[in-house]
This record gives structure tokens, C-alpha cells and sequence, in this order.
């Protein structure tokens, strides 16, 4: 999200569950090279990913 992206990120494999980009640049933010699964998140779908949701868990850590 909001990553600078290098061109040799370009059709690369991501061996990940989820691939979702929001406001790149750069030469590998290329939306057309991407892998056809790869998904771009609308700003309202960005805004859920808050350091609380991301990183909160069931153990009670709070970050």
C-alpha cells in the first residue's frame, strides 16, 4: 500500500495467500503486468488496513 515498486517486481511470482496493492508507483506498480489474481483495493477496502487490524490478534497484544 502506498509502495515504491521496482521495475523488476513486474510479472513476478508473489508466493503469498494475498496480493493486493493501493497507490503504488513506480515502474513494477504497472497494474497490466500484474498476475490476473493480484487485486487493487479501493480507498474505502485501503482504509481497513490499519496497524490494529493488521497486527492485532487474539493474544491480546495491542499495538
Amino acid at each position: 500500500m502506498g509502495s515504491q515498486q521496482a521495475e523488476a517486481v513486474l510479472g513476478a511470482p508473489f508466493h503469498l495467500p494475498r496480493f493486493k496493492c493501493f497507490a503504488s508507483s513506480g515502474a513494477g506498480a504497472n497494474r497490466d503486468a500484474r498476475v490476473k489474481w493480484a487485486k487493487q483495493l479501493t480507498e474505502a477496502e485501503a482504509k481497513e488496513f490499519t496497524v490494529k487490524n493488521v497486527l492485532s490478534g487474539t493474544d491480546g497484544w495491542r499495538p
